[in-house]
């Protein structure tokens, strides 16, 4: 007989064929419809009753801090003395299996068969059996892409009236907010520098085994309207935009399957009461608990609400959005709905950004279906917020979306704010000052569409002043440098780790010195060690420190060769002007992961190709014999830099002693379809449209072409072969025609991923078996599978073309070592083209390329890796608009050769415009810098104006216009891959165009 046997037939003392008036309908139920185990939570009799504890702390008037001790403490005691019989019935008499015990009520999670839930439910200790069931966000309306704005304050901030208290000096510091939903997106620049993480390390600031990320960009947006600010921009998104945020870490999936159980959940709330397992510590509890989501599957129970409770009389304030159901009455569903004190469960509709105020139609109604006596705990919901084209943040960027899911941020960010004036408040007392301040709204007085009215965060912190309540001054700032972001790479190669800290001087003073003290550690080790700024730094103004690693001290530790592996990396910036920091909780900043890569090389064949000898100073003809796929790129450096150029054949910079090494890597482009046929359409009718593909290594899907009818922005979404989101970009501001996005996603080496297009304005794609030519494959990198388009899965072609995928990981570069005679000196060897820019439009097609140096003995022109001529000065023909590239290779007497390299520039100005084409010195010309990476400065030295820019890319496709009188213009390269481009700029009647290399 086993040991808990005879304790276990005691607790069996009701008859086994009862026991179903424990389970609730909707297990009975699912117990009907199959006979495999299912997910169920055992509810015990005997539990707190944290209603009363509360009304006895309240009376008190007891400290946040014996609340923190003891509410936790009789919740663990109470489940600690009457779940062991239980859970030795379980374990030993049943064949239960994931048994999960929780203290926050008193009950336990489990999956069991409908035979066993009999016998449990026959026990005296269980009152009720009740199934679980996924948990969801309150879905969200008019999702787009919104911009950045520069200096801005969103209108719902505005609404709630909290930069009143912005003005008074309370933003929320040093309080925080626990935010449940999809996830969160902790690298966004919002939301990077107000992660808790920063400061408590990843189990302070995450609940979860990973790290923070975003399954959707649900979580994200919403914990952007708690607290969002992008120090860099200014642009302020959050009503306490320095206070910080906590993630739930049981993401609710992806925006269209939502697989996460109750249990994760219910788990999390556990973790609010001591998020560092320290009782004794009140640094570390969120203020705030933040759920836009909800459960319309559960009924009201009494057992939903004492979790509430609980966390009430423990001092945190819970938020509930009250859903996205209206406008019928009674729509507002569990949790939301059962309410034992007038602010509860603290449910907020959702009206307009601007006055009237209008509540939305999706907004949930109450009263309360409850079994709650009439009166104002059964009118729902309590009070509202802005919830209508809320602009917050959203993975990859912003977006506007509406729904009581934004509503409820509003609120949790003043209570943020409030607390920071008033921290010896509970978050009941604040609720309640936001409760009878509200600005009424609809019918008069509290009602079932708006509540109480709209919150006021001023009129609510007016009111706890004339309660009595003397609010706590905000802390000076003197001296207050601030962590604004962290610039790191997913993985380093070694000799190129080096991340960067932006940080701004946040405090009155002007800043003179900065010491940022860092920790980079791995499972093997943990090293620390400090790097010095000095500098000039008034108020509000950014710097950046880059800490390259290894540092002399990591070096003289015997760390100078850092093993690969997965690295953490934590920067703390201390001692501002050698003194004490007013405000230290924003001077952390922590980079999730760092991957630092072992070599991989790419093979191929490399030499050095003259006809001459090389010598001192020659410019080499440097050559890959390589024909499988991607694009060769040359580096001067083994590791970091720029390429200098692309392709199997190129000349290298001049040669510098007896040896001089040259590096490739590989970059691969043109994959997929290169643009739409004629007959493509727009895909107005066709939602979430992609391509399904296999990732047959690890790579980066680095950008991708799109066509569009009209201009406005896009949502594009990667997603595994599960349906799940696991990457997202939002571009804003396109314009009509072609558009390259650069989309840097990450994709591990797998299959069925799916690329689609998720939101925005339409775009083109391809319909008919004619123009399919499944599967687009490139070597071992990726295969295009097949479209994805409802009801046409193989007769599509959808929205994406020519696509640039690199490879993940390749650090190694493949060198190849050139010999040159130092004793000889290289011959000066270049040309030029008879005209800059050849327009086909003229009648010419023929250029005449000259040598500039005629002392040379031999002459060989190359095309195309092909020798066409030799001499002095040869022709040639072309037909079609492009940037084409042309090379001279020269020897002189003394045996010696170099090479040089132009690109000749194409167009026919018939298809462009009816201007006169001129030399670029003739117009005046100029692309500062040149060769660029972010961007350029188009430019007339002659003191002109700049009436159209367009550039071209290689294929002379057009890329982009710009058109309106201005005497320079700054040409955005971010979403443009490497390449060779052409900018045409027109001005007072004449044209020229002039090449341009963009480089990474």
């Amino acid at each position: 007989m086993r040991p808990y046997l005879p304790f276990a037939l005691l607790l069996l003392c009701v008859s086994l064929f009862a026991q179903s008036e424990k389970f609730s309908p909707d297990l009975e139920a699912l117990l009907a419809a199959t006979d495999d185990p299912v997910e169920v939570m055992i509810v015990l009799s005997d539990r707190v009753d944290i209603a009363t504890v509360k009304a006895d702390l309240n009376a008190r008037r007891a400290s946040l801090e014996e609340r923190n001790v003891l509410v936790p403490q009789l919740l663990r005691a109470k489940a600690a003395a009457t779940q062991p019989p239980v859970l030795a019935f379980l374990r030993n008499e049943t064949q239960v299996t994931n048994i999960q015990p929780f203290w926050i009520t008193n009950f336990i999670i489990a999956e069991a068969t409908a035979d066993d839930l009999t016998r449990i439910a026959a026990l005296d200790a269980i009152e009720r059996v009740d199934r679980t069931y996924p948990a969801a966000p309150d879905l969200t309306f008019d999702e787009a892409p919104a911009p950045v704005i520069e200096n801005g304050t969103e209108p719902g901030l505005r609404a709630i009236n909290a930069p009143a208290l912005w003005n008074l000096g309370y933003t929320g510091y040093g309080r925080r907010a626990l935010i449940i939903d999809t996830g969160n997106d902790g690298s966004h620049p919002a939301l990077i520098a107000n992660w808790q993480g920063n400061v408590a390390g990843r189990a302070g600031g995450w609940n979860g085994p990973e790290l923070p990320e975003d399954g959707c960009d649900h979580g994200t947006h919403v914990v952007g309207t708690v607290l969002g600010l992008d120090r860099l921009t200014n642009d302020t998104i959050g009503v306490a935009p320095n206070a910080k945020w906590i993630g739930g870490g049981v993401p609710l999936g992806d925006c269209n399957n939502f697989t996460q159980q109750i249990p994760g959940i219910f788990e999390t709330f556990q973790y609010a009461f001591d998020p560092d397992n320290n009782p004794e510590t009140l640094d570390d509890r969120p203020d705030a608990i933040n759920n836009s989501w909800g459960n319309p599957n559960y009924e009201c129970n009494q057992f939903y609400a004492d979790i509430g409770t609980a966390l009430e009389a423990a001092g945190i304030a819970v938020v509930w959005s009250a859903g996205n159901e209206g406008p019928d009455p009674e729509t507002i569903s569990a949790y939301k709905n059962f309410a034992e004190s007038l602010v509860n469960t603290f449910a907020v509709a959702a009206v307009t950004t601007a006055p009237p105020f209008n509540v939305a139609g999706f907004s949930s109604r109450g009263p309360s279906a409850c079994n709650v006596p009439d009166g104002p705990l059964n009118i729902k919901p309590e009070v509202s917020a802005p919830g209508v084209g809320v602009r917050s943040a959203v993975p990859g960027g912003y977006g506007n979306k509406s729904g009581t899911s934004m509503a409820s941020p509003h609120v949790t960010g003043a209570v943020l704010l409030l607390k920071e004036a008033f921290p010896s408040l509970t978050g009941e007392e604040i609720k309640l000052a936001l409760y009878v301040s509200t600005s009424d709204l609809g019918e008069p007085g509290e009602d079932n569409t708006y509540g109480r009215g709209l919150i006021n965060v001023a009129a609510a912190y007016d009111t706890l002043v004339a309660q009595g309540n003397q609010p706590v001054p905000p802390l000076p700032t003197d001296l207050d440098v601030i962590a604004a972001n962290l610039l790191t790479e997913e993985f380093y190669c070694p000799g190129d780790f080096a991340p960067e800290v932006i940080f701004e001087n946040g405090g009155t003073d002007t800043l003179t010195s900065v010491t940022a003290r860092f920790t980079l550690a791995s499972d093997d080790f943990t090293f620390t060690d400090s790097v010095d700024w000095t500098g000039t730094l008034a108020t509000d103004e950014f710097d950046a420190l880059t800490i390259a690693l290894p540092t002399q001290n990591m070096i003289d530790a015997g760390m100078g060769d850092l093993p690969p592996g997965t690295y953490r990396f934590f920067v703390d910036l201390v001692n501002p002007n050698g003194q004490a920091d007013d405000r230290v909780l924003n001077n952390a900043i922590r980079a999730y992961e760092l991957d630092l890569e072992a070599p991989d090389p790419q093979t191929a064949a490399l030499s050095a190709t003259l006809e001459g000898n090389i010598c001192d100073g020659t410019e080499p003809l440097l050559v890959a014999d390589y024909d499988g796929p991607g694009t060769v790129l040359w580096f001067e450096n083994a590791t970091g830099g720029d390429p200098f150029a692309a392709g199997n054949e190129v000349v290298g910079p001049p040669v510098q002693g007896a040896e001089t090494t040259y590096y490739t890597q590989l970059t691969y482009r043109n994959i997929g379809r290169t643009e739409p046929a004629p007959s493509s359409q727009t895909g107005g009718d066709v939602e979430r449209a992609g391509l399904r593909f296999d990732a047959l290594s690890d790579v980066i899907l680095y950008s991708v072409d799109i066509f569009a009818d009209e201009p406005g922005g896009r949502v594009i979404r990667l997603r595994n072969a599960d349906g799940e989101s696991v990457a997202q970009k939002v571009a804003t501001g396109l314009p009509a025609g072609r558009s390259t996005i650069v989309l840097n996603f990450e994709v591990p080496q797998g299959s069925n991923y799916l690329l689609e297009h998720s939101g925005g304005k339409f775009l083109r794609f391809d319909q008919g078996s004619d123009v399919v030519d499944y599967p687009y494959t490139i070597g071992g990198i990726v295969r295009l599978k097949r479209s994805d388009v409802t009801g046409a899965l193989f007769t599509t072609y959808p929205h994406f073309y020519n696509w640039e995928v690199r490879p993940l990981r390749q650090c190694a570069r493949v060198p190849v070592t050139v010999a040159s005679d130092t004793t000889q000196t290289a011959p000066d060897v270049d040309f030029s083209f008879s005209t800059d820019t050849l327009d086909l439009a003229d009648g010419f097609d023929v250029v005449q390329l000259t040598a500039t140096n005629t002392d040379l003995d031999d002459y060989e022109w190359y095309f195309e890796g092909q020798v066409f001529a030799t001499g002095g000065a040869t022709d040639f023909q072309l037909s079609e608009p492009g940037t084409y590239t042309f090379k001279l290779v020269g020897t002189n007497a003394e045996g010696c050769g170099a090479a040089s390299a132009r690109d000749l520039v194409v167009i026919n100005s018939d298809l462009l415009s009816s201007t006169e084409t001129v030399r670029a010195d003739e117009l005046g010309l100029q692309l500062q810098p040149n060769p660029a990476q972010s961007s350029t400065v188009v430019s007339l030295n002659n003191g002109g104006t700049l009436e159209r820019v367009r550039l071209f890319d290689a294929y002379g496709r057009l890329v982009r216009t710009h058109t309106g009188r201005a005497a320079q213009l700054v040409l955005s390269l971010d979403e443009l891959p490497v390449g060779v481009y052409s900018v045409a700029v027109e001005s007072e009647g004449r044209q020229a165009t002039l090449r341009l290399v963009v480089t990474r």
